[in-house]
């Protein structure tokens, strides 16, 4: 991984996906999660903000150490305690598989997102 996608990719995406429309998705997308989640593509945790009280618990999987970095102030203001988190290559089981539901599909998924 060169330097650009180690260090600069990161910052760009999470400059980018800060905007008021990708903001509006993430509320409605977010609303109806509870218990523990698991986010894969935690990226720098933009989604945290929009986390109802009901989540209990949020899983990251993020291949970017950078990104997690950069997540760190918002998970700490998060009303969900974080799960775990994982950077770097994914492991085979990242998450306690029994009490984990589907995932959100946000920014990284919009082509799944129904307009």
């Amino acid at each position: 991984m060169g330097f650009y996608q180690r260090q600069l990719q990161p910052r760009m995406l999470d400059a980018f996906m800060g905007s008021k429309t990708l903001g509006e998705i993430r509320e409605r997308v977010c609303a109806g999660l509870a218990g523990d989640v698991v986010e894969i593509g935690h990226g720098s945790g933009r989604n945290h903000r929009y986390l109802p009280p009901q989540v209990t618990g949020v899983w990251a999987v993020e291949p970017s150490v950078v990104g997690l970095q950069l997540s760190r102030k918002r998970r700490r203001s998060s009303s969900a305690p974080p799960g775990g988190k994982r950077g770097g290559a994914a492991p085979a089981n990242p998450v306690p598989a029994p009490h984990i539901g589907p995932p959100p599909c946000t920014p990284g998924g919009f082509k799944n997102y129904p307009p």
